[in-house]
């Protein structure tokens, strides 16, 4: 299975309602594979200190609504009802809506993961590496 979370910048930057935390804390089986907020980060260093007007930005109301942007999260569960198996779909989902009831994320998707989606993040992973130099 895999679970999506959105998450307000402001959320998850405070420590209480921090969905990777609330995660570690209430889904110990789920392996995250992805969080936007590293994605920021490295822009934010590859720009460095520059300002709007540094990068030949007039306004800079486009750089400010990016810093905002919500943090996405995608992780990785396996063992959902399977025999032997501690994880229950009933008991994730719910752990989920709960964060959900709480106001601590945005929206979240649990879904099974398909070929199709297998196949996605491995050609994605395949960029990613080759973008950074690292040979396939």
């Amino acid at each position: 299975y895999t679970i999506e979370i959105i998450q307000e910048r402001n959320g998850y930057e405070n420590p209480s309602t921090n969905a990777r935390k609330l995660m570690e804390e209430e889904i110990p089986a789920a392996q995250l594979v992805h969080d936007s907020s590293q994605d920021n980060q490295e822009e934010q260093q590859q720009l460095g200190a520059a300002t709007p007007n540094d990068l030949g930005i007039d306004d800079p109301t486009p750089t400010a609504k990016t810093v905002k942007l919500p943090i996405e999260l995608r992780y990785r569960i396996e063992g959902i009802n399977i025999e032997g198996s501690q994880v229950m779909l009933s008991d994730t989902f719910a752990k989920l809506a709960q964060m959900l009831e709480s106001r601590a994320i945005r929206d979240f998707s649990l879904m099974r993961t398909n070929l199709e989606q297998v196949f996605i993040n491995f050609a994605k992973f395949q960029i990613s590496g080759a973008a950074e130099g690292i040979p396939a």
